[in-house]
């Protein structure tokens, strides 16, 4: 009876003893009082709600229909689940250690506290519609084994992961969310640990604007502390930008409101509801100008009650967010290498030509503001007073050039081989 199916079939006083039964689909089949040649697997096949607990270890499933079985803490150990169907299967908190799953069917399963070390997937395992919230990479359940090592994966992420899950400190960022923000954190992360403990790893976009970033950190580092430190910081960093926003928006509103009264209402409101002009001595006790009244209707409303608002959000903010900085980092090269610094020409060549393929790339305008600043500081590193004050500020600037290599791969080559020589010449970063 091999690959016979039985779908909410009615089946009463059969005897199956001795008949092959592989590949059979007996899904909601109502079984009465019949003979089955009786095996664990079978049992799950007929029952599929008989699989929580239970210990599968090295049993053979493959080619089995088990869609919808219950294998809740179930042990599959070394189990043989290749070419099975498991959709909408629930794995939850299974072992599924060196499990063989090519060309296994999970669509819809749940995954969630399962252990998946060394198991065996291939690019024919269907992953599709996956729930799982973290799952373990070691039998033990050991946090730094946990992925993701804080928090839990949205909706469609371990599906995106599951073939890149490596004992690594992993970082996974969605379109949703600000590049400056992760960044930022990333930055700080290596610059607290240090790149002789955290080293970038790789980056790869994973589809769906899912992106990851790997580190490898040092042997007894605790990556899980790690991870929630860095992903805590991003959330602080997000509502930040998000409130910053919001008060941008806020004062651009303010001032859209004062601009429209100035060139709209307020000559409105100087006539009178009648025509009768007001007069012009009053008004200055609101501490308005004549000069200024003469200005209404232009649109620039500087001046104002004693104030000045010209070049706030969207009247002039050439030079704000950081403004240009270009030209001082220029400044800064050249007095490092006027100085009697050893090796200051060859530095300062070097980040000349780091600069040069910052300012050529098609980095994000805040990217590029901000790389300035680290330029700035790696020219002005040299003439710190103290060793340590010196390779501080050094490893913070290449720790934030790492990251960018690492986001932009188009610059990846270029910054990388200039750190290297800068590392190299200097003794940064090592």
């Amino acid at each position: 009876m091999t690959g016979a199916i039985f779908h909410e079939a009615q089946i009463h006083n059969s005897s199956f003893g001795n008949a092959n039964l592989r590949w059979v689909d007996w899904e909601g089949a109502k079984i009465v009082r019949s003979n089955f040649n009786i095996t664990p697997v079978s049992q799950l096949e007929l029952n599929r709600e008989s699989g929580n607990k239970f210990d599968y270890s090295e049993a053979d499933f493959e080619n089995l229909f088990l869609n919808e079985a219950s294998l809740i803490g179930a042990k599959l150990r070394d189990a043989n689940l290749s070419g099975a169907k498991f959709q909408r299967a629930d794995f939850r908190d299974a072992d599924l250690t060196g499990a063989k799953a090519a060309g296994t069917d999970f669509s819809g399963a749940n995954f969630t506290g399962a252990i998946i070390q060394n198991w065996a997937i291939t690019k024919t395992t269907i992953f599709e519609g996956v729930h799982c919230d973290y799952v373990f990479l070691s039998t033990d359940r050991d946090p730094q084994g946990r992925k993701p090592l804080s928090g839990t994966f949205e909706p469609g992420d371990f599906e995106k992961v599951v073939n890149l899950l490596t004992d690594t400190l992993d970082f996974l960022f969605h379109s949703k969310d600000d590049p400056q923000v992760y960044i930022q954190a990333l930055n700080t992360m290596m610059t607290n640990y240090g790149l002789q403990n955290i080293q970038p790893a790789g980056f790869k976009v994973l589809g769906d604007g899912r992106q990851q970033f790997q580190y490898e950190t040092a042997p007894g580092l605790d990556k899980a502390k790690i991870h929630a430190e860095t992903m805590e910081l991003v959330e602080k960093l997000r509502l930040k930008a998000a409130t910053e926003t919001e008060r941008a928006n806020q004062l651009e509103a303010r001032v859209t409101f004062l601009e429209t009264f100035m060139s709209a209402g307020l000559p409105k409101l100087l006539t009178g509801r009648d025509g009768d002009n007001i007069n012009i001595n009053h008004v200055e006790s609101l501490g308005m100008s004549k000069q200024n009244l003469k200005n209404t209707g232009s649109g620039d409303i500087s001046g104002i009650a004693g104030g000045d608002i010209s070049g706030v959000a969207g009247k002039d903010i050439q030079g704000a967010a950081g403004g240009d900085i270009s030209g001082q980092v220029t400044l800064s090269i050249e007095a490092l290498r006027q100085s009697d610094i050893a090796d200051a020409p060859t530095l300062a060549d070097l980040l000349t030509q780091l600069k040069a393929t910052i300012d050529a790339s098609d980095l994000p305008d805040a990217a590029k503001a901000e790389a300035q600043t680290h330029l700035e500081q790696l020219a002005k590193a040299p003439t710190l007073p103290t060793a340590e004050g010196i390779k501080e500020a050094a490893d913070k600037s290449i720790g934030f050039f790492k990251t960018i290599s690492l986001i932009i791969p188009s610059l990846s080559e270029a910054i990388n081989q200039l750190l290297g020589q800068i590392v190299n010449l200097c003794g940064w970063g090592s």
